[in-house]
């Protein structure tokens, strides 16, 4: 049979017809608001858009209205918003957003000449950063604004236009200083672009996102380009939060732990994965604490700015930079330590030309400092690449200490000595002195042992200032015809000891003792002063026909009496011609 269409005239919108006006198999009309109702078999009036039912495949699955499913997801093109790039979607996405916990921002490009706020319990999810796009046209606006918000998540978008000293995504405590003031976080799977202002001018101070006076958050796999201030920011105690994959392009600085109201800065938070790619600074680490950043590649070669470049600055007290590749550097140092910094530690690769490993500004304390690689391998002094005014010593507790893997050097101690410990017992009973500054423990023999090739010298050398320089060395008869052990004052005046001989290094230059420090006793067979071919030696009975030495040689008899204790050898040329005294 024929269906047949009823229509039913009333001026009332959204009124269904009364079951007696309607039969089965009927689709009756309201005039008012062209809504079309069909009756069921059970006899009730539906209405065939907001009654249609609909049942998910299944086993358990309950029957609920189409109208129902449709409200599961909330675009924001569900309250007008075109998203064709030009018009001015602000008050769509706004209503949007301020009517659902959860909506999607579909492919296109919203305009927005204001900030669209967001509030606790959200999630705002794009079709993907490559489709699905926010664009501020305002230059005084925000993006995403979220204020003392928890348990929000925003994923899968691209915000760009964001203008001078404003933030693309913009998570902010309304008292950063007093308590944290948002949770749970979580940014992720989006790109933020500037406004165009160049990177190098410091009155552009834009911000790619920020997330303050929040803990227990995370933004991850996130892409920011030109942004004049920090790409990425922790900000004003964010705490115990991670950030992780961020790549930063052409902006100021690539990742910031930023601080306005110091000491209250973002504290124990991870950083994981950083490429900064011709941004001026890799890290900044303000005025943050124990703060860890890991895994950072930096290359600042063509950066928007040609000074103040660096890997890492540092403000705050016990943060670490533990794994970083920089190249690209000039002028300043790859890593900063500003006059607050305090116990930090950077660890990294600097393969910068003529590039400072360190800038230790006044009053700087504690630091570490461990170059792991470099491209100049042919530095002696590791001391000509710092840029030390800290006024710190290098022997006290507030060292600042720089370790130079491949040129071999350790600048720097807080307890002023370096000690080697490989003793498997108790060694107590030899306690250090204060005064021992390079200390060797081991069990049974010390050994210092210096290895060479057969033409070379090794040893101990001592310079001063003043150019007087000291050595301790041993050579090799590949140097010279014989081995021996050397001391030196300078560079040749010193002693020598062979195997049978202890000479000086140079003929009639060395005295053995002095008029106020005598030696106690000397013990000698015999004694050739002067030439050194007559001796004088000592012997029990006459030397005659028994001691052979030159004319002019002496003899003291020990069981002599008067007139034959002392000889001496006036003729012949072996053991004749001693003659009694």
């Amino acid at each position: 049979m024929a269906y047949d269409i009823i229509h039913k005239n009333s001026t009332v919108s959204g009124t269904p017809p009364s079951a007696g006006d309607i039969d089965v198999g009927e689709i009756a009309i309201n005039a008012a608001d062209a809504a079309l109702y069909v009756k069921d078999t059970n006899g009730d009036v539906k209405n065939v858009v907001t009654d249609a039912l609909f049942t998910q495949v299944g086993s358990g699955a309950q029957q609920r209205t189409v109208e129902s499913k449709l409200q599961d997801v909330v675009s924001v093109k569900d309250f007008g918003a075109v998203g064709d790039g030009t018009t001015d979607d602000r008050t769509e996405l706004q209503a949007a957003f301020t009517a659902a916990s959860s909506a999607t921002v579909p492919s296109g490009t919203y305009a927005t000449a204001a900030r669209l706020d967001l509030k606790d319990n959200q999630s705002i999810k794009g079709d993907g950063a490559e489709v699905s796009t926010i664009n501020i046209t305002d230059s005084t606006a925000h993006g995403l604004y979220g204020v003392d918000v928890s348990n929000v998540t925003v994923d899968g978008l691209t915000i760009t236009g964001v203008p001078d000293v404003r933030t693309g995504a913009l998570f902010f405590g309304t008292d950063p200083g007093a308590a944290v003031t948002q949770e749970r976080l979580r940014l992720g799977n989006s790109s933020f672009y500037g406004g165009g202002l160049a990177p190098s001018d410091p009155s552009d101070q834009s911000n790619g996102w920020l997330f303050e006076a929040s803990r227990h958050s995370f933004a991850y796999n996130l892409y920011s380009q030109d942004i004049g201030a920090f790409a990425h920011e922790f900000k004003n105690r964010a705490e115990y939060s991670i950030a992780s994959n961020l790549i930063a392009y052409n902006s100021e600085t690539a990742f910031g732990l930023g601080s306005t109201i110091s000491p209250d800065g973002p504290n124990y938070n991870l950083i994981n994965g950083v490429i900064s790619h011709n941004c001026n600074n890799a890290l900044q680490f303000g005025f943050g604490d124990y703060n860890l950043a890991s895994s950072v590649v930096s290359n600042t070669a063509s950066a928007p700015s040609t000074f103040s470049r660096h890997l890492g600055v540092f403000s705050g007290t016990g943060n670490v930079l533990n794994g970083a590749i920089s190249t690209g550097l000039v002028d300043t140092g790859s890593v900063r330590f500003t006059g607050t910094a305090a116990n930090n530690h950077a660890s990294f690769v600097d393969y910068s030309a003529n590039q400072a490993f360190a800038w230790l500004q006044s009053g700087a304390t504690g630091n570490t400092v461990f170059l792991q690689n470099t491209s100049d391998g042919t530095s002696i002094d590791i001391s000509n690449r710092i840029l030390d005014l800290s006024g710190s010593s290098l022997k006290s507790t507030d060292a600042n200490v720089v370790l130079s893997l491949r040129t071999g050097e350790w600048r720097g101690s807080s307890t002023g000595r370096f000690k080697f410990d490989l003793s498997d017992t108790d060694l107590s009973a030899a306690p250090i002195s204060s005064a021992d500054k390079f200390v060797l423990r081991n069990d049974g023999a010390t050994n210092f042992a210096i290895v060479t090739s057969n033409t070379e010298t090794a040893g101990y050398v001592h310079n001063t200032p003043s150019g007087v320089i000291s050595r301790l060395t041993s050579v090799d008869s590949g140097v010279v015809t014989g081995n021996y052990f050397q001391t030196l004052i300078g560079e040749s005046v010193g002693t020598r000891l062979y195997t049978t001989t202890f000479r000086p290094t140079v003929d009639g230059t060395l005295n053995l003792g002095a008029s106020s420090y005598k030696w106690k006793d000397a013990y000698a067979q015999n004694l050739r002063p002067g030439a050194g071919t007559a001796i004088w030696t000592s012997g029990v009975g006459a030397p005659e026909n028994v001691v052979a030495a030159a004319v002019g040689s002496l003899y003291t008899r020990t069981d002599g009496g008067a007139g034959t204790t002392l000889y001496v050898k006036e003729s012949g040329a072996g053991n004749t011609g001693w003659v009694a005294k």
